[in-house]
């Protein structure tokens, strides 16, 4: 594998992470603030969005991870 192949592999790479990342923390954000609205209103559908933000932060955290390696 030539280096300029390795560099555009790492590109793409941190793209996804960054595309990761940013549209994990929207979702994570979005969910937040239906959440504190349900919250007082409902409270069983407040629980199903706090299940279900859970699950973003393993993506957060590797996106994170992808985008550091790959920027270095």
């Amino acid at each position: 594998m030539n280096f300029q192949t390795l560099l555009n592999l790492y590109l793409v790479l941190h793209i996804t992470g960054f595309t990761l990342l940013a549209g994990s923390e929207f979702a994570d954000l979005s969910i937040s603030t239906r959440l504190g609205k349900y919250l007082l209103t409902d409270k069983h559908r407040a629980l199903i969005l706090l299940e279900a933000s859970t699950g973003l932060a393993p993506l957060i955290a590797i996106g994170g991870i992808v985008l550091i390696l790959t920027g270095t």
